[in-house]
């Protein structure tokens, strides 16, 4: 949150959160298209990248120096956090995501 400078958590949460959530889902023509999960997450965040710079509410933020360092380095985290809690969740006999 340091990064593109934002204090507040749910208007980090809205606007960086939130928002790539919605657009990796609405974007699943590139996680299908790409061979692993590597080059998919790859691709979906270069492209998750150019929305954001191109979206008037996150684009000063992501501009600022070391933003978008920092968001994608969240999101790789994120991704790995939640393909083990998947993975976990369906070793224990539940449904993955």
């Amino acid at each position: 949150m340091k990064a593109p400078g934002i204090k507040d958590r749910e208007v980090f949460r809205r606007l960086f959160y939130d928002r790539a959530l919605k657009f990796a889902e609405s974007r699943q023509d590139i996680l299908s298209a790409e061979p692993t999960v590597v080059k998919a997450t790859d691709r979906v965040l270069r492209e998750l990248e150019k929305f954001l710079r191109s979206d008037p509410d996150t684009a000063s933020f992501v501009s600022k120096s070391g933003a978008w360092s920092a968001l994608e380095k969240f999101y790789r985290q994120t991704a790995t956090t939640s393909a083990l809690l998947n993975k976990t969740r369906a070793d224990m006999g539940g449904e993955g995501f």
